[in-house]
């Protein structure tokens, strides 16, 4: 057999004193998270969404208007006789502005 190695794990010598003081407890990872606000409801969404509609511009409600209506991009560009570079940014707009709306803060 061979010899132990001096690293190895050892119980402590006899006559050793348990701790007579609670351990502290230390919180390591502190909830950074606000509370959670109130749940979303029919009626608080549907305002959200009208707040949302009403805060776009007359192009911006257009170009929602026949998107959702299920008009393509080419299709939506030619009927409102607008290029298509103007149609995205509109259609940006739109995202950004219902999004903003939705946001449980906002």
């Amino acid at each position: 057999m061979g010899r132990r190695r001096p690293d190895r794990w050892a119980p402590p010598p006899r006559g050793g004193k348990p701790p007579t003081e609670p351990i502290p407890i230390i919180d390591l990872y502190p909830n950074p998270l606000p509370p959670p606000g109130p749940p979303a409801t029919r009626e608080s969404t549907l305002a959200a969404i009208q707040t949302g509609l009403a805060s776009l511009t007359e192009d911006e409600l257009k170009v929602a208007r026949l998107w959702l209506l299920g008009h393509e991009f080419d299709d939506v560009c030619h009927l409102l006789q607008m290029d298509a570079k103007v149609m995205r940014n509109h259609w940006r707009n739109v995202r950004r502005k219902l999004r903003d709306s939705l946001k449980p803060n906002g």
